[in-house]
């Protein structure tokens, strides 16, 4: 579990979790989920999924997905390892 926390009363923030490429994300309410794990926020005023560029060297980059995870006083955020069947 991390726990992000601020401590002057109506600050806001965003957390960022980058996702390689090949990883497919799917936004289910306070979860994002890939075949591999779950991500799980508590605390959350808003997810938001968009694109970003991944460096994967000089001058190599590919599109790749984000999330930004808006909160005002504690975020937590739980990651879940998924089993295969």
């Amino acid at each position: 579990m991390l726990i992000d926390t601020l401590e002057r009363p109506g600050t806001h923030a965003k957390a960022f979790f980058h996702f390689a490429p090949d990883v497919e994300i799917e936004l289910y309410e306070n979860e994002l989920v890939t075949p591999e794990i779950v991500v799980r926020f508590t605390g959350n005023t808003d997810v938001r999924i968009s694109s970003y560029q991944y460096a994967a060297g000089f001058n190599a980059v590919s599109p790749a997905r984000m999330a930004a995870v808006s909160f005002s006083r504690e975020l937590k955020t739980e990651i879940v390892i998924r089993r295969n069947k």
